[in-house]
């Protein structure tokens, strides 16, 4: 989403499995709904996928503003983009950090932050995304697919900056190109 809250484009794959001493268990298949054979089928090859992403990074880059990821409780997956990127691309030569920074901010946005200083008498009980969803009247009807995950943080996202800039919070489902303005 642009700084006005309007989708911009879509992104998901599946990526073949590139190492063998990963492991798909079972809870996770099932949570998901991602086998090794869907993964083997549908699947493409990781740096072809990491090309396209940076590919796709670049093209949102606003001048010198290069964009930032989002997520809720993003530090698992920023470790794991980091990873990945290591191992398909080399390290910028200049910084000698991860390839990855070419094209994003380095510090993420992590809507659980955001939820946590929302609700800091800790009125939810948890801060899982699926907790702060429910709270607010939004439904992850898709909830650990990737796509129905992006969505709801979206929303989230979305509810947690109307409620900064003093808006009060108020979000409709499903509707992503919501605007919002700063006060």
């Amino acid at each position: 989403i642009n700084p006005e809250g309007k989708e911009l484009l879509r992104f998901q794959a599946y990526i073949k499995p590139y190492d063998k001493n990963l492991t798909l268990t079972k809870s996770a298949s099932d949570l998901t709904g991602i086998t090794l054979e869907k993964l083997e089928r549908e699947g493409r090859d990781l740096k072809e996928v990491l090309t396209e992403v940076a590919s796709i990074l670049k093209s949102l880059k606003v001048s010198y503003y290069m964009p930032t990821v989002v997520g809720h409780n993003v530090n698992f997956d920023m470790m794991f983009l980091e990873y990945v990127f290591n191992l398909c691309f080399a390290k910028n030569d200049k910084t000698d950090q991860c390839a990855l920074y070419n094209y994003i901010q380095k510090v993420p946005l992590d809507t659980i932050e955001l939820a946590r200083r929302k609700w800091r008498n800790n009125e939810l009980g948890d801060f899982k995304l699926g907790t702060c969803a429910q709270y607010i009247g939004v439904e992850n009807r898709a909830a650990h697919d990737a796509m129905g995950d992006v969505e709801v943080t979206v929303d989230l996202l979305k509810y947690l900056l109307s409620c900064l800039s003093g808006e009060g919070g108020h979000i409709t489902q499903g509707k992503s190109d919501m605007n919002f303005q700063f006060k």
